[in-house]
């Protein structure tokens, strides 16, 4: 079961790295079965259940270079 009316929220460790975040943060979506937000160097990123770590890396270092303040895989792409 997905759960498509509830997200959350997770805190990100100040020296982290973007990739171990990415992974551990679409791991914690599929585990739990809900989207994950968090905020890494003023994006906000959304990892969803089957995302891969890498497109949300990639969709965070595009929404930092355009400045700006969202970032997730846009679906069907």
């Amino acid at each position: 079961m997905i759960l498509h009316c509830l997200n959350f929220k997770i805190d990100i460790y100040a020296g982290s790295d973007i990739s171990t975040v990415c992974q551990e943060a679409v791991a914690l979506a599929n585990h739990l079965r809900m989207g994950i937000w968090f905020d890494f160097n003023g994006v906000h990123i959304l990892a969803r259940v089957a995302d891969d770590p890498d497109r949300v890396e990639e969709s965070w270092r595009e929404a930092l270079a355009k400045n700006y303040s969202h970032a997730s895989i846009k679906r069907g792409a």
